[in-house]
Parts: C-alpha cells; structure tokens; sequence
C-alpha cells in the first residue's frame, strides 16, 4: 500500500472501478470473453425473453454499441438474432446452446470480487463502506438532476 500515491476521492473511486473491472476482464479472457459480451451472455441466461432496448438500458449502453457486442457473440456462436414476430424492425436476442454451456462454466465475478474487495477488512467497515458509497451515488444523482433542471 505505501507504495501507492495519495489519491483523493474522485481518483481513489476511479482507480478502484479500473482495477475491478482488470481482475474481472483476467478471469474472463480464459472463456475468449470481454466483459460487455458476459453481461449479455449473463442478462439473456437470467431472462430470455428480455427485450433488445430493456437489455441496452439495463447495461447502460446505447442500441448501436449493443448491435456490436451482439454481431461478435453471434460470429462466436453464442447468440443468435432473430426477427420480431410482431415488430419486424426489432431484433430478438436468444442464447444458443453453446451460448447456455459457456455461460455455465463461468464463476461468477461479483461474488468473487466482493470477496477479494473484502479481504483483511472487518464486516463493519465493509458495510461502512457501502453505506458511505450508497450516499456518494445518491449526492451524484442529485448534482446530476440539480444541473439538468437548472
């Protein structure tokens, strides 16, 4: 730790979220997986009949940058895209059997990076933590809604 420069709270957030989402990206290369590509393997296995838009608003991307992530998981083999029955203009996306299996091996990371996060630090400071990382969110969101109506 003495060996890591003092940051204040805006680079020590970023610095966390860059090193969580490397572990997370080194425990996914072995399956030939980006981290965008396991959440939607993961979103469409937990719900499959999740909508192309509701699937793009829950992983906080925009349609086209999904469209992408889709094409590469159907060049894989691990998706696959099919018309809309009632929408012509919608696409559906459906795990395919390799898709299903490939998504089964994989250990989840968030438990296992909640383990890591934790380690050598007693449960109550842990839960300090999310209560204090709880109210930073809710600040932010209040800032962000305090400039869009302001």
């Amino acid at each position: 730790m003495s060996d890591i420069a003092p940051l204040d709270s805006t680079q020590l957030l970023k610095r966390l979220s860059t090193l969580l989402y490397q572990n997370i990206d080194a425990r996914l290369k072995p399956f030939d997986l980006a981290r965008t590509q396991y959440v939607v393997l993961y979103h469409l296995y937990h719900d499959p009949k999740v909508s192309t838009g509701e699937l793009a608003e829950r992983m906080q991307v925009e349609p086209a940058t999904l469209s992408g992530i889709a094409a590469t998981l159907v060049a894989k083999g691990l998706i696959k895209r099919t018309d809309d029955a009632t929408d012509r203009r919608r696409k559906n996306l459906r795990l395919t059997s390799e898709g299903s299996d490939l998504f089964a091996q994989i250990p989840p990371p968030r438990p296992v990076m909640e383990e890591i996060l934790a380690r050598g630090i007693p449960p109550r400071d842990v839960a300090a933590f999310k209560k204090t990382g709880y109210k930073m969110l809710e600040n932010l969101y209040d800032e962000l809604n305090r400039q869009e109506e302001g």
